[in-house]
């Protein structure tokens, strides 16, 4: 099942499958689906919310999968880079406990099937130079950002 929200950074597909998301992606030019579920009308509620404001952490069932390290990232790259900071794939790592994993975070982020979510958005370059973002490019990471207090202007 799946559902098409518009959002300030355009519309994000959420899928589900039995009882946990599968997968929240930036759907660039997608026409809106309403959710149908019980799970995908929570999700929709939580991202509303989180655009106006009223929330900064998402609690919804993630269904994740691979390997053991890109399962942890996901699991806990929220709770390291909380809402309005930063951190670089570097500090990432060393938060994860494994320093020199810089490009394998990278690889996690790029690769996160949980947009905002999973806040790859809040994983910037060494030095805080934003970097690339899969979800429809720096602009929208810096829209992100910006929502979240963590950069100025």
């Amino acid at each position: 099942m799946q559902c098409v929200i518009k959002t300030p950074i355009g519309p994000i597909e959420i899928t589900q499958e039995e009882s946990a998301i599968t997968g929240i992606h930036y759907k660039e030019g997608a026409l809106p689906i309403p959710p149908e579920t019980e799970l995908l009308k929570e999700a929709a509620k939580q991202f509303e919310e989180y655009f106006a404001e009223t929330r900064k952490e998402f609690d919804l069932p993630l269904a994740i999968s691979g390997s053991p390290f890109f399962a942890a990232i996901l699991k806990e790259l929220p709770k390291l880079v909380p809402y309005g900071k930063t951190a670089s794939y570097g500090e990432v790592a060393e938060m994860m406990g494994s320093p020199g994993a810089s490009r394998a975070v990278g690889s996690a982020m790029k690769k996160n099937p949980f947009v905002i979510v999973v806040p790859c958005h809040r994983v910037t370059k060494a030095g805080g130079v934003l970097g690339c973002y899969s979800a429809g490019g720096e602009g929208n990471k810096r829209l992100l950002l910006k929502h979240e207090g963590a950069i100025q202007g």
